[in-house]
């Protein structure tokens, strides 16, 4: 359904956003003060047996303590077996780790490419199988010399005691082997976390640094703060050895929500290029330690990330994603046309999708060309969503969890190494409300900058980079979701929360929906990663073609209508026979007041729920959501076309209820024998 409120334009503002010669440090008054963002990754391992006089190497850190305080012994509780301590050492002078694991002599064979820990640094066997039988050993992958420095590497490690009740820290993954496996012990797991790996670096704020058109739009200026948001992490300076892999440019996007609450879109494609010399400064060379001659003469060259971002009222992620990426290959080879012909082409003369002409087909060079199509004939609100997105990632009862707390309005922050994933997901999270709209902070890719919002005192959803713990902990209040590891932790204040607090019996339909569309999409990505021979979800663009059969795509979109059914089924369930309880308007209303007492029956609506379930739906009442929902069902407003559709959804929902029951009324019952 397309918008008649928003401009009819395909693109509203094309920017690059980088480095610029006013560019001031971020965070820092003195280059070289900065703070330092990212950990130096885990190069070395080493097992000490400490009760037999073993000491960790020079430079090593030994684990001593769970992140619960107990003792990290990885041979904790066993009888008469010397205390064993696994010790760690952080660098940059070699290769980082990019995985570790334990082996089960008896069981495992070594993996290609990974290493064992055979010995301790006294020459002992470094086997930490507490009891008599085989042997264990921590194993450990190394990148390669050639790594890019983009790559994920290794940058914490913890021990747990899970018979203790010890839980993998937020956004650490469990390697799930038990580390003693004799009759007697606790039960020890390693723990790890992984980041960019990257070498010492600078951080600049943002600045634009050229944006078409010149001049604002006089219906949508060109809104403050664009520039990071394009680089949430701010410009990056960093040196590469100079055979480095060049990394391939990223791929994220992000909302902007106005004073008006309408969405602008951002598609953002960020790439790294050599540091122009002349910005090169001397602080900047004793920062980054080029004054230092390296033993192993390896030429370091600075480079500093860029960002080309197209910003539109409409949500048109994957053409816009095209259109960069192409734009990227153009710029960085040798084309006789300007790449700025391109940029005014799609900004002018490229029309806006019409019932008429739905299809917009665009060329660019060599390239294969893309279409900008008007937005899937749907009566729901159109978005940046990607259910299917969030149900990969999230699975069925963990997305559950999320929509409840939604619901109910708390604070939410979702993060992940993926950008691009961040806003899709937040973006599926909102709209599965409908027909409530949220009310509240809404940030699906929040610049590290602008962190200071986690403590806000009204709830939120916030969507934020991994890289963030590595140096904050977000406060108490936010239940925080790791979209790499699946993993939910919840503020202090909700830990008994499940998806089993939503009505029993629509929850119950909804989830088994949910776990059958996963089962589907799961079989689907799999034919899609063995026909394309890659993970179809990564976030670097990609360099070869970009378009997939349409088929899949066919079926991909056939999945996304099926999730969004899903929710919908759900809320027209639990809100069917509202405006039954709408009362009459007296009088013209106030501007900015809305009283509910005034307009909706919230007794006898919470009266007609089931009794128990009367804590969920007090909970649900109480919200900006239902509160707003409520004055539009009461007042004419641009929302009522959208609003009409759920009406009709929750009549539907009524009526086959009241057809089941008299079903069962008119069935004949069975005698006894």
């Amino acid at each position: 359904m397309v918008d008649k409120e928003k401009p009819q334009r395909v693109a509203d503002y094309f920017v690059v956003a980088g480095l610029g010669k006013t560019s001031k440090p971020s965070d820092v008054d003195k280059l070289g003060d900065e703070k330092t963002i990212f950990l130096e990754p885990i190069t070395d391992l080493a097992v000490v047996f400490k009760s037999l006089g073993e000491k960790p190497p020079p430079g090593y850190t030994c684990i001593e303590k769970s992140p619960a305080g107990l003792s990290a012994d990885l041979n904790l509780g066993s009888i008469r077996q010397p205390s064993c301590f696994l010790c760690y050492r952080r660098g940059l002078d070699k290769p980082p780790l990019t995985d570790i694991g334990v082996l089960y002599e008896d069981k495992d064979r070594l993996v290609s490419g990974c290493d064992l820990i055979t010995q301790t640094p006294y020459g002992r066997s470094a086997n930490v199988n507490n009891s008599g039988g085989s042997r264990t050993f921590i194993t450990y992958r190394r990148a390669s010399q050639q790594m890019a420095h983009t790559s994920l590497a290794v940058t914490e490690i913890c021990v747990i005691v899970a018979s203790k009740g010890e839980k993998p820290p937020h956004a650490f993954c469990i390697i799930d082997r038990n580390l003693n496996k004799g009759m007697v012990g606790s039960d020890v797991f390693l723990c790890y976390r992984k980041s960019l790996s990257r070498s010492r670096s600078v951080t600049y704020q943002p600045e634009i640094l050229s944006r078409f058109p010149p001049l604002d739009y006089e219906d949508f200026p060109l809104p403050d703060g664009v520039p990071m948001f394009c680089l949430p992490f701010g410009t990056i300076i960093e040196c590469w050895p100079e055979k480095c892999p060049h990394p391939l440019p990223s791929f994220s996007t992000f909302v902007l929500t106005g004073a008006s609450g309408q969405k602008i879109y951002g598609t953002a494609v960020t790439f790294f290029e050599i540091l122009p010399e002349s910005l090169m400064t001397d602080n900047l060379r004793q920062a980054l330690n080029l004054n230092e001659k390296r033993e192993d003469n390896v030429i370091m060259n600075p480079h500093t990330n860029k960002c080309i971002c197209i910003l539109s009222h409409w949500p048109f992620f994957e053409a816009f994603k095209k259109f960069l990426s192409q734009l990227y290959r153009i710029s960085v080879s040798a084309q006789p046309i300007p790449i700025e012909k391109y940029i005014a082409k799609l900004m002018l003369n490229v029309p806006f999708p019409s019932p008429q002409i739905p299809r917009i087909l665009i060329e660019m060079m060599r390239f294969e060309p893309f279409e900008i199509s008007q937005p899937y004939h749907t009566p729901l609100p159109v978005s940046g969503a990607s259910y299917t997105a969030m149900l990969r990632h999230l699975k069925a009862e963990n997305m559950l969890l999320l929509f409840y707390l939604v619901l109910t309005e708390h604070k939410i922050l979702f993060h992940s190494l993926r950008p691009a994933l961040l806003t899709s997901v937040a973006e599926a999270l909102t709209t599965i409300l409908f027909p409530f709209t949220w009310q509240c902070p809404y940030i699906p890719l929040c610049p590290v900058a602008l962190n200071d919002v986690l403590c806000a005192p009204c709830p939120f959803i916030i969507g934020i980079d991994s890289r963030y713990f590595d140096q904050y902990d977000p406060p108490d209040d936010v239940t925080c979701i790791d979209l790499d590891t699946n993993m939910v932790s919840l503020a202090s204040e909700i830990k008994p929360a499940s998806w089993k607090s939503l009505p029993k019996k629509p929850g119950k339909v909804l989830r088994d929906r949910l776990t059958d569309l996963y089962c589907q999409m799961y079989q689907q990505y799999h034919k899609e990663k063995e026909a394309f021979g890659a993970d179809i979800t990564e976030t670097a663009i990609e360099l070869a073609p970009l378009d997939h059969d349409n088929s899949h795509s066919r079926r991909r979109l056939a999945l996304e209508v099926s999730i969004q059914e899903a929710f919908l089924r759900f809320m027209a369930t639990i809100l069917k026979g509202y405006g039954s309880y709408l009362k009459p308007i007296t009088s013209a209303p106030k501007e900015g007041t809305c009283d509910m007492t005034s307009l909706f029956d919230m007794q006898g609506f919470l009266k007609s729920r089931p009794n128990n379930h009367q804590k969920f739906f007090n909970l649900l009442m109480h919200t900006q959501m239902f509160s707003r929902f409520i004055e539009q069902r009461s007042f004419v407003t641009s929302q009522d076309s959208l609003l009409a559709f759920f009406d009709t959804c929750t009549d539907k929902v009524r009526f086959l209820f009241i057809l089941f029951i008299f079903i069962l009324l008119i069935s004949p019952k069975k005698k006894k024998k």
